[in-house]
């Protein structure tokens, strides 16, 4: 096999362009001059004539051409990238902006339990919250919640909870979080114990907008229980 020449190739390309356009524009110009029969007669010298005109002015024009080409497309392609780009970036500070503003409901709500300021549910859960399982006897919605929390933080004062993770999905957040404090008062119907607990929750929320509409959570409840002394596990319990 030889090696292509591209010298050649480049030579070649407008030889046979110029010799196929100026034949076909020649014949049909002498065709609508002369008429079919006599065309073919003086097609021959008509084509020549036309072609001498028709190579240079190809080796001329096409390089212009491709330049031309190639700066359209370019510009074309550029702009298209552009504005891919500028959309996706739009797409991505929308996004961003309300995950921030989702992440920091999060921890307003969970802020509320840690400082026992209930006012910052208006920011945090939409007016009709509600979840699963709910506490006894509790109404869904923000003012039924804020109440449970002053609850929470008379038997318990010293309460914090920590956001360990959160992990987004669409309108979700997955929350693994720790909650921390003194057995100090009365809970659960246990006498106060003055024992230090440290417990995990494990939650689901989902968002209307920016506000915390729905939260199914589980909290280690047994695991506090233990912690203070009310739910005593003995190894010979565990192996029946």
């Amino acid at each position: 096999m030889f090696a292509p020449n591209s010298r050649l190739e480049a030579l070649l390309s407008p030889v046979l362009l110029s010799l196929l356009m100026s034949g076909l524009v020649s014949f049909v110009a002498i065709v609508r001059v002369a008429g079919a029969l006599p065309a073919f007669c003086v097609w021959i010298s008509g084509w020549a004539s036309a072609w001498i005109v028709a190579f240079p002015a190809l080796l001329i024009a096409q390089p212009i051409v491709n330049r031309a080409v190639t700066t359209l497309t370019g510009r074309i392609s550029l702009n298209d990238i552009h504005k891919e780009h500028s959309l996706m970036t739009a797409t991505t500070i929308t996004k961003n902006a309300a995950q921030a503003a989702r992440l920091e409901a999060l921890r307003r709500f969970y802020g509320a339990f840690s400082t026992g300021d209930a006012a910052q549910l208006d920011h945090a859960i939409a007016a009709d919250w509600d979840e699963e399982p709910r506490n006894q006897g509790q109404e869904p919605g923000r003012e039924p919640m804020k109440q449970f929390i002053a609850g929470v933080r008379q038997a318990l004062p010293d309460l914090t909870i920590e956001i360990k993770d959160v992990v987004f999905g669409d309108e979700k957040a997955a929350v693994r979080a720790e909650m921390r404090g003194t057995h100090s008062q009365d809970f659960f119907g246990v006498t106060a114990t003055g024992k230090p607990y440290a417990i995990r929750l494990h939650e689901f929320h989902t968002f209307h907008g920016t506000q915390i509409a729905y939260t199914w959570h589980m909290e280690d409840w047994f695991g506090f229980l233990n912690q203070i002394g009310a739910w005593p596990v003995t190894s010979e319990g565990d192996e029946k």
